[in-house]
């Protein structure tokens, strides 16, 4: 009876270890093709671009009620839906704007990033900041500024600001994940007429190791555990 229950106890300790062994062996095989299919294909780098003239107006004030560049709202659509954005680490944003100022209260005016436009097309939903974030020295609101040179009223102007100066990385990670997945909005407020928006960005890419790899390794540690477990209990 105890020679049984002997090869028994043997046997379960053996299947342990062939169970650790195993999945230990998986796990590392798994890693290593997700591995190395990840440098095969994605760039450990990438620059992409896209660059928006055609705007949508969210809100059309000054004289007369015409879009004149005076206390007019518009926004633009980036678009980055060819990027797996999981696997992908923002290293630099840089956001150029061609305008032309058209009133002094242009010293103002702010930009607001999110990641979607509401149904209705009046505003941007879910904005980094909700209070926008200023552009030149004049102003510089509770969310901060970019504190460029103030602009001469009706002279055309291109500048670019990186957003990362102020924005967290992470943050417009996330609205390129969430709302419109992939596209970004830039909305410009608002004594300016926005010629051009383009957006320029970094991205460093970060493998992350798959869950049924992960899975695997616990599995076989488990395995080895128990195993030499059994085998100290035995000794």
């Amino acid at each position: 009876m105890l020679h049984a229950i002997s090869q028994r106890t043997s046997r379960g300790s053996r299947n342990w270890l062939r169970i650790g062994i195993t999945s230990l062996a998986l796990g590392l095989g798994s890693l290593f093709m997700s591995a190395g299919s990840a440098f095969a294909v994605p760039l450990p780098t990438i620059w992409v671009d896209d660059t928006v003239t055609s705007f949508t107006i969210l809100e059309v004030g000054g004289p007369g009620k015409v879009f004149d560049g005076i206390d007019d709202k518009v926004a633009g659509e980036f678009n980055f839906s060819s990027v797996n954005w999981n696997k992908y680490e923002i290293t630099s944003a840089k956001l150029t704007l061609d305008i032309t100022p058209m009133h002094k209260k242009v010293t103002s005016d702010e930009i607001l990033i999110g990641s979607a436009l509401n149904g209705g097309g009046t505003d941007i939903l879910d904005p980094i900041f909700p209070g926008g974030i200023d552009l030149f020295a004049s102003h510089n609101n509770s969310n901060g500024s970019f504190l460029l040179p103030d602009p001469v009223v009706g002279t055309p102007i291109s500048i670019t600001v990186e957003l990362l100066d102020i924005y967290d990385p992470n943050d417009l990670r996330s609205k390129l994940l969430g709302g419109d997945a992939g596209y970004l909005w830039v909305k410009y407020s608002d004594d300016s007429l926005v010629d051009m928006m383009k957006l320029e960005i970094q991205a460093d890419y970060k493998p992350m190791p798959e869950p049924t790899s992960l899975l695997l390794l616990g599995t076989g540690m488990i395995g080895m555990a128990a195993w030499r477990l059994r085998k100290g209990t035995r000794a």
